[in-house]
């Protein structure tokens, strides 16, 4: 009796994975293409992200800048809806300390809305 107990934990595990995984590809992001650019004041940054896909997504790009301040890295993380194929502006960031000197990192990601 204990050894069919065991074989049906072990089948409701086997299902529940196999329903997470099928659940799971409508989690998954797709990596985008970001645009950190800074202004001509050095006081703002606007954030742009194209989608990679065929549909409309959600979408969020996070950028990282430097300052003229030691060790003053503002990080801006932006989200919204970009059009299939499309470059939108999510965001425009602006420098609440010194102005903004170099764009340090950047990363985007789109998932398909349901």
């Amino acid at each position: 009796m204990l050894h069919r107990s065991w074989n049906i934990r072990c089948l409701v595990a086997v299902v529940s994975a196999a329903c997470l995984l099928v659940a799971m590809p409508s989690a998954v992001a797709d990596i985008a293409t970001v645009r950190c650019v800074i202004q001509p004041d050095a006081r703002s940054a606007t954030i742009s992200v194209t989608n990679p896909l065929n549909s409309e997504a959600s979408c969020r790009a996070t950028c990282t800048f430097e300052t003229a301040t030691y060790d003053d890295k503002p990080r801006i993380t932006c989200t919204g809806p970009v059009s299939a194929g499309k470059e939108a502006e999510l965001c425009v960031m602006h420098a609440q300390t010194s102005p903004l000197v170099k764009f340090l990192e950047g990363s985007a990601d789109c998932r398909k809305l349901q």
